[in-house]
């Protein structure tokens, strides 16, 4: 390992090279995510995933005027927020024993003055961090008793524009159980006369295959680290097993000082004839996929028979498109069954068998490096690549990805793709270098029917429907794991995808 700047030795303070930056970096996320992942927490990005990487670059830019001054990392509570003081004080000791690593692994012997540096500014983060924590919880406090008061005195108002809407609304206490529902939410459940709204009930009335689904995003909105807001949409077949009828949820969760959920508050809205609007536009786009393979296979098979008769090269080339033309018409025939299966309830179904997700993988670099010959895709492993997923699906996954990466990848500079193990869990990150995702796209990336600024001003025909990243998305979460993107000029383009072995 080599450092530029100040040296490593005796009084003077640490100032490594940006890759090694990186690397302390990378080693943290792993580790942190690793931890989690044993402890039964799936994590895609530490509590701390804002706040550390400052940290890392003041720690090793300050000079030594400052670092004898006795100056001190003051964290910013934006950067704490939602992470409680367990998660801070893991995270930061982590980060602490990434950093004395990655220094030891490039054969780097610190000085005792430079190990105490270290150490003395990662307590001291600890400290200012804790701090922040407890004053955004306050803050917290104050601001949920501005808002309650807020709303009690706007409550005949907002009643009856809710009312002139149809949106019901209710109230609960986790602590006590207590439930309260308007007349609109009885009237949704069929609550009887003379009953009282319960959390058990509000239960019994929802669609048995969306109930465990509901319960899951109650319980993390329950969570501080949630931001306690709450969205769903499901559907409810009421106490009495009336007409199915689906509903959107929304609510807010306030807590106390102590991160205690006080006071869930929210809305429900009867949204039945607008779901059956997109339903059946949707089944109607399953319909017109079902319908246009026949005629597609027909085509196809036309053009492989005439691939084979010895036709003159003008010919051979248009047939030639002809195939190229038609295998992109089943790719989007294929995503728009898989989309609407997706839409219709179930999500996408996958046949899981035993697969090395290494060897796929090795497959797919091959096969999309020789159809791009003048591109570079560079594939690193580590440890076991074994586990049950489905193996077509994730062939469909990583395609997407690395095509993706091709077409808005810089021309001039590899494809990275890394697999690791991560627990019991398996983690492949692929990397370009084109332009940067807008920061303002990144929420919306993996919605159907998107293709973002890069497509839109990419010199190429458009590839498809803008739903590979969704579908992407659905087989990710169908087989219990979980994908995401970060995009900037600096770091490039990442997808990362992380899945259990199953």
């Amino acid at each position: 390992m080599t450092t530029s700047g100040i040296g490593l030795y005796g009084d003077m303070p640490l100032v490594p090279v940006p890759h090694v930056k990186r690397e302390i970096l990378e080693e943290w996320r792993r580790r942190v995510r690793s931890e989690s992942n044993e402890r039964g927490v799936i994590r895609t990005e530490p509590a701390l995933s804002r706040f550390v990487p400052e940290l890392v670059e003041r720690l090793f830019s300050v000079d030594d005027e400052e670092r004898q001054s006795g100056a001190i990392l003051v964290a910013s509570a934006r950067h704490s927020e939602n992470c409680t003081v367990a998660e801070a004080i893991r995270e930061l000791s982590l980060l602490r024993s990434a950093i004395l690593r990655a220094f030891s692994r490039g054969g780097v012997r610190l000085s005792t003055t430079a190990i105490e540096y270290v150490h003395h500014e990662i307590d001291h983060a600890m400290a200012e961090i804790v701090s922040d924590i407890h004053r955004v919880a306050c803050a917290r406090l104050a601001a949920s008793h501005r808002v309650e008061h807020a709303l009690r005195e706007n409550e005949d108002r907002m009643r009856l524009a809710l009312v002139a809407a149809e949106v019901g609304t209710w109230e609960f206490r986790p602590i006590t159980g207590e439930l309260t529902w308007d007349d609109r939410c009885k009237q949704i459940w069929g609550l009887p006369d003379g009953h009282e709204p319960s959390y058990d009930a509000f239960l019994r009335g929802i669609h048995p295959e969306d109930r465990p689904r509901v319960e899951a995003i109650v319980e993390q909105t329950l969570e501080p680290r949630s931001g306690g807001t709450y969205k769903i949409e499901y559907r409810a077949v009421g106490l009495s097993h009336g007409p199915e009828r689906w509903v959107s949820c929304e609510g807010k969760c306030f807590f106390d000082d102590a991160g205690r959920p006080t006071r869930f508050i929210g809305t429900v809205l009867d949204i039945t004839e607008r779901r059956r609007e997109v339903e059946f536009r949707e089944r109607f786009v399953g319909m017109l996929g079902h319908d246009l393979r026949q005629p597609l296979s027909v085509v196809n098979y036309a053009s492989e028979t005439l691939l084979k008769q010895g036709l003159p090269n003008d010919s051979l080339e248009l047939v030639r498109r002809v195939v190229r033309s038609g295998d992109r018409m089943n790719r989007m025939i294929r995503d728009l069954l898989d989309f609407a299966r997706g839409r219709q309830g179930g999500g996408i179904p996958v046949a899981r068998k035993s697969l090395d997700l290494h060897e796929l993988m090795r497959h797919l670099v091959d096969e999309i490096a020789t159809v791009n010959p003048a591109r570079t895709i560079e594939l690193a492993v580590d440890g076991d690549g074994s586990g049950h997923w489905d193996p077509d699906r994730m062939a469909q996954v990583f395609q997407n990805l690395l095509c993706n990466a091709v077409t808005y990848g810089a021309a001039d500079t590899p494809i990275y793709v890394v697999m690791v193990e991560e627990g019991r869990f398996l983690e492949t990150t692929i990397t370009n270098y084109g332009p940067p995702i807008p920061k303002s796209e990144l929420g919306q990336l993996f919605s159907p029917y998107r293709r973002g600024g890069r497509a839109r001003s990419a010199e190429r025909l458009p590839r498809g429907l803008g739903l590979g990243l969704y579908i992407a998305q659905e087989i990710v979460l169908a087989h219990g794991g979980s994908i995401e993107a970060t995009s900037d000029s600096d770091s490039g383009t990442t997808f990362t995808v992380l899945l259990p072995r199953g």
